[in-house]
């Protein structure tokens, strides 16, 4: 049976929609309405009840997930053990959310990566990392929330990026800036006025416009102790940092260390 068919199966019945399946799996929607009834005349039976709107499982189909989670498993296990075996110099093939570039500084980062084993690195947007195939991954690191359904990986917390509310000292009805990368709090009700995804950018963008944003707290430490900033009086925001990998993949555990000796990172224990 081609595992195609069940990937898309078990991402329609994730999505219980054909065409948020067919976003996430970069096909058009006709394209997974095919694949489905290759599936359902492989079988000779019907996989889902179709309703506007309203996509639902049949009994056959309940019956059929978890042999569909199980073979994907399988083969991804399969692909794991013969690359450990038969090409043990192999460099991991790790996904990492772009929004992980809030955590670090240069050194930082490159004394993360050298603390694992040798890896060739992705980085897309947080959103898109669901679309990825865990089969042809040894892994994803994603800041934010858990992944739907991890599997077959094992999902280990790195720890947490905190950030906090910060302004000039005459901020009052002045503009706000944005981590573009993340969904975060707004601190006032006036209109937007900055947004940007690097955070240095934005701290530069704060101090010379009398502004107030949300920012990591390694960031601003130094701006606050001079009196640049102030910190308001608002709830921090602490954001996970979540490692998927193969249930005996080493390199979750090195980079938690390594990330953890940094202040950065608050330790996820």
């Amino acid at each position: 049976m081609d595992t195609e068919l069940l990937k898309t199966f078990l991402e329609v019945q994730k999505t219980r929609h054909f065409g948020k399946a067919a976003d996430n799996l970069y096909l058009t929607q006709s394209a997974v309405s095919f694949r489905i009834r290759q599936l359902e005349q492989s079988l000779g039976v019907t996989l889902f009840n179709r309703f506007r709107n309203n996509i639902q499982l049949t009994t056959a189909g309940e019956m059929l997930l978890p042999h569909a989670q199980a073979v994907l498993s399988a083969i991804a296990s399969a692909k794991q053990q013969l690359a450990l075996n038969y090409h043990p110099d192999k460099p991991l093939q790790l996904c990492l959310s772009s929004e992980l570039s809030v955590l670090f500084q240069d050194a930082d980062f490159n004394q993360m990566i050298s603390s694992a084993q040798q890896c060739q690195l992705q980085f897309i947007p947080a959103g898109f990392m669901a679309r990825q195939s865990q089969v042809a991954l040894d892994g994803m690191v994603i800041l934010g929330s858990q992944l739907p359904e991890p599997q077959p990986w094992q999902a280990l917390c790195l720890g947490y990026l905190e950030l906090v509310a910060v302004a000039t000292v005459h901020h009052e009805q002045q503009p706000e800036g944005s981590l573009g990368l993340l969904q975060l709090p707004r601190i006032m009700q006036s209109a937007m006025q900055f947004s940007c995804a690097e955070p240095a950018v934005l701290l530069q963008w704060l101090l010379a416009n009398q502004a107030c944003a949300y920012l990591p707290l390694w960031l601003v430490r130094d701006a606050v102790a001079q009196k640049q900033l102030q910190r308001l009086a608002l709830p921090e925001v602490r954001i996970p940092v979540w490692a998927y990998s193969q249930l005996d993949a080493s390199w979750p555990t090195l980079w938690r260390t390594t990330l953890q000796r940094s202040t950065m990172l608050l330790s996820a224990g």
